[in-house]
């Protein structure tokens, strides 16, 4: 299960990121699978600790600059 404050944080990445031009179609999917199940679960979600990575690898792209 992921924290109260992981929950937050990836929705927004997942929200951000839906309008983001620089990712890739794998990642594009990857962000879309991840938002169903933070809909479908919220904080009961439950998420490995590579697609905590990859979330994050994602986050960064989505805010660069």
């Amino acid at each position: 299960m992921i924290t109260k404050e992981q929950f937050l944080q990836f929705s927004e990445i997942c929200n951000d990121a839906v309008i983001c031009a620089r990712l890739s179609k794998w990642e594009d999917d990857f962000i879309s699978d991840i938002h169903a199940k933070l809909q479908q679960f919220g904080e009961l979600t439950s998420l490995s600790e590579k697609q905590i990575e990859i979330i994050n690898r994602i986050e960064q792209k989505v805010y660069a600059t």
